[in-house]
């Protein structure tokens, strides 16, 4: 715009940066000219007088030269005149304005070449440069100034809106780390769904026919699914330790007092053996020792099934399900009683024992389950806190709704199909995925890649998951794009 108000043929636009050494230099960021074509990359140059950009930014004070090739012999910069030397080009007038922000703080510098009689004059030739470029007037000068402070005044908010995003993408990280530090297995998870979640949505937004032809995500909408993915098991921040880390049915104290039990159940045996031998010595003498092993087999047997029982109750321990022998064998357990020396008994498995190691599948009981499924609501409840801009507003009910299912077997609300939106369908298979093939987590193995996508396909099947999302998945393998991302990294 500038080049234009003031028929300006070329021009630079210098941005004030500061490296890392914080040092605050110039940062050559835009490069225009109407005669001849530029390929020019970002470079900088320091902040000081021996450049005229940089003897703007030090001094606030604009330039207008009449010839840049004769530079008063008082001046402390010089021109670089690299590129007219390698392109033909001849820099002459020239007018060097600083843009400066509302703190009277230089934040870049406008620097414009060639002012021209005509406009629609390209200057292909030192003849033509002569005849039509003329020196920046008064006029040329405040309107650039005038522009410039403008374009410092859109920089600056610029740069206060890419601060508060990259604010926010801050918050957002550090939010998913405090997830995964709850549970250090499931680490990279969140970032994983959002990486294929958004492939997902890439992909169908492509596709020019059948269902998805108008299906289309903006760069926002796309912004608003990844942040949905990234933060849609934040809520398992209010899930208790204990739950969300529980490996297998009984919790390691729990299980540990069984083992105890069991244990001493065995001593004990072993006691009543050896106590049942002594009473027939000393009741028979020498004669009783033919009875003895007969006691010891007797004694053996139980011991024998002591183990079988222990075993039975490790593996109906694990998070495996439960087969209806080993269901029926629990509660044969649990009908067993030892006797103690003084005559009372215990049994080897106590109600509350018997209720969770019969859990049918998974290590959760209902009440765990219950408060796992709750994170859903946490994360609504958490995300819908957060006083997101316009375009991102979607992101507490996306995040929220990652466990519906089409068939409304899913979680919190069992919706049912048109209720579910398309970003949560994406969402939900791609959460599925990686549950079940991340690294392995304390209740579970990961699965082979085709292993997971035929659960999903059988899921689909049952009208769970959307099947053409599905589709689109596993036929453009969404599922690679973390290994792609991870191999760019």
């Amino acid at each position: 715009k500038c080049r234009e108000i003031t028929n300006a043929d070329a021009g630079s636009l210098y941005v004030v940066e500061t490296n890392r050494e914080g040092e605050r230099i110039l940062r050559f960021q835009v490069s225009q000219n109407d005669s001849v074509a530029v390929n020019y990359t970002q470079a900088t140059i320091p902040i000081d007088p021996r450049s005229i950009a940089g003897y703007v930014a030090c001094t606030g004070e604009s330039l207008s030269i009449p010839d840049v090739y004769d530079l008063p012999e008082s001046a402390p910069f010089t021109i670089n005149r690299d590129f007219d030397t390698s392109t033909g080009y001849r820099s002459r007038s020239m007018l060097a304005v600083p843009m400066t922000n509302r703190e009277g703080e230089v934040v870049g510098i406008v620097q414009l070449i060639n002012c021209k009689r005509r406009a629609q004059a390209k200057l292909t030739s030192a003849e033509i440069v002569a005849r039509e470029v003329i020196p920046f007037g008064e006029m040329e000068k405040q309107l650039a100034h005038f522009l410039a402070g403008q374009a410092a005044i859109a920089l600056e908010n610029h740069r206060l809106l890419q601060s508060i995003e990259d604010l926010f993408e801050g918050v957002v990280t550090a939010s998913v780390t405090a997830i995964e530090s709850r549970d250090p297995s499931t680490s990279g998870h969140s970032e994983r769904v959002a990486t294929m979640t958004v492939a997902l949505a890439e992909r169908i937004g492509a596709i020019e026919r059948g269902r998805f032809r108008d299906i289309h995500f903006t760069p926002m909408q796309l912004k608003e699914l990844r942040y949905a993915a990234i933060l849609h098991d934040f809520g398992k921040v209010a899930v208790r330790e204990d739950v969300l880390l529980k490996a297998r049915k009984l919790h390691p104290a729990q299980f540990r007092l069984l083992e105890q039990r069991f244990a001493y159940a065995r001593r004990t045996l072993e006691a009543r053996c050896l106590e049942e031998q002594l009473a027939v010595l000393l009741e028979r003498g020498e004669a009783g020792r033919a009875a003895l092993p007969e006691i010891e087999r007797r004694y053996a047997v139980r011991i024998a099934r002591l183990v079988e029982d222990f075993s039975i109750v490790v593996a109906a321990n694990e998070p495996r399900i439960l087969p209806q022998e080993a269901s029926r064998r629990l509660w044969e357990i649990a009908a067993t009683r030892i006797e103690e020396p003084d005559g009372t008994t215990f049994p080897l498995l106590t109600p509350e024992e018997l209720s969770i190691l019969s859990i049918p599948r998974g290590s959760l009981d209902e009440a765990e389950r219950r408060e796992i499924e709750s994170h859903v609501r946490h994360t609504r409840r958490f995300l819908e806190r957060i006083p997101w801009p316009n375009g991102l507003e979607r992101v507490p009910e996306i995040a929220a709704m990652h466990h519906e299912k089409l068939d409304g077997s899913g979680y919190p609300n069992r919706l049912r199909g048109s209720q579910i939106p398309i970003e949560v369908r994406m969402m939900t298979i791609t959460d599925i995925y990686d549950a079940l093939t991340a690294s392995d987590r304390p209740y579970k193995k990961a699965v082979p890649p085709d292993r997971a996508l035929d659960i999903l396909s059988d899921s689909a099947r049952k009208g769970e998951l959307d099947a053409e999302v599905l589709d689109v998945f596993i036929t453009d393998r969404i599922y690679r794009s973390i290994e792609t991302k991870q191999r760019g990294r």
